[in-house]
């Protein structure tokens, strides 16, 4: 399942609904959406934000795949993947 927020709290609110569905795998955080919070800006081209909506999702759903999903479009996408890593992401895509 693919879920997306417009913050933290929404994204890890999504995940906490799902968690324990029958069937459920995993789930897919689109970090590539704004962030409506901090005037629009991508969550997947800051590496804090990243970190804070993985975590996010990753304490709501702790016994669940989680696969952060990123933007092609920032400059050091390496960072980013290493922030969601740490945060606690199974995967990326």
């Amino acid at each position: 399942m693919s879920i997306a927020g417009r913050d933290a709290q929404e994204y890890a609110h999504c995940a906490a609904r799902l968690a324990g569905q029958p069937g459920l795998v995993g789930i897919e955080v689109n970090i590539s959406c704004p962030n409506v919070a901090d005037r629009g800006a991508v969550f997947a081209c800051n590496p804090d934000a990243s970190y804070g909506v993985v975590e996010a999702v990753r304490t709501a759903a702790p016994d669940h795949c989680v696969y952060a999903k990123l933007s092609p479009d920032v400059t050091s996408i390496t960072d980013i993947a290493a922030a969601c890593v740490e945060a606690g992401a199974d995967g990326l895509s």
